[in-house]
């Protein structure tokens, strides 16, 4: 590992393949020793939001029913939003606030508080796992990724979205890129995710690049605008999909 600087006091370290994450000898979990989530702050997954709606939608292209663990699903919006769409919907989520809120309200999905890697040793096949913006905050993205292949079918889909390290507004924005934040460890580009994923029998079949997490937001004229940027490079995330 060599020593690539800090970024918005983010340690920054770079292997010989090219990947990019925290400097795990000067790294703290920001939530050791609390929730993070708080119950007045989460939003109910009835609430309709534009992205989780293209997310299901997007998925659908790659899978059109079965089951789906949506790991790190938070309050449960797209697990919420799987199960209305006909899907036979998991929602894993260790943080016990975030599934308070929701187990009683949505007993449609399946809900378990419990961590990711616990939830992946459970001998259980899926027809899809989805990891939305969860990879970025697990020191060994490897371990997972090598679990939900256990956990897949043949031909089953996997889902991950993460920051694009290597996008156009990473590289503009520099030290000030958004997505250079404590809890985030892992830093990818679609050739890293590549390198972790097709040597253990994973294939690429589809790909997203989006300009903020919440794309798009329901504003049509930002949302159009924001895709432009995207298809010229200037995005900050990808969606990929992979097929087993």
């Amino acid at each position: 590992m060599v020593q690539i600087g800090s970024r918005s006091g983010v340690h920054l370290v770079q292997c010989q393949c090219s990947f990019i994450s925290v400097d795990l000898g000067k790294w703290q979990y920001p939530f050791r020793d609390k929730d993070y989530y708080k119950s007045e702050d989460i939003l109910s997954p009835l609430v309709p939001l534009p992205f989780v709606s293209h997310r299901v939608k997007a998925l659908g292209r790659y899978l059109r029913k079965g089951l789906v663990a949506d790991l790190g699903s938070g309050p449960g919006h797209t697990a919420v939003a799987l199960a209305l769409a006909g899907y036979e919907a998991i929602g894993v989520e260790e943080s016990r606030v975030a599934i308070d809120a929701v187990k009683e309200t949505f007993p449609s999905v399946e809900w378990r508080n419990c961590g990711i890697h616990d939830y992946l040793r459970e001998p259980r096949v899926h027809d899809g796992i989805t990891l939305y913006h969860v990879l970025e905050h697990i020191p060994e993205p490897g371990q997972v990724c090598h679990l939900a292949r256990e956990r897949l079918r043949s031909g089953g889909v996997l889902a991950i979205e993460v920051p694009d390290v290597s996008s156009g507004q990473a590289r503009l924005r520099g030290n000030n890129w958004g997505m250079y934040i404590p809890d985030h460890v892992n830093y990818f580009t679609t050739a890293t995710l590549r390198r972790l994923l097709e040597p253990i029998g994973f294939r690429l079949v589809g790909k997203e690049r989006k300009y903020h997490f919440a794309w798009p937001n329901g504003v049509w004229w930002r949302d159009v605008m924001h895709e432009a940027f995207s298809a010229v490079g200037m995005h900050s995330i990808i969606t990929t999909y992979w097929r087993l």
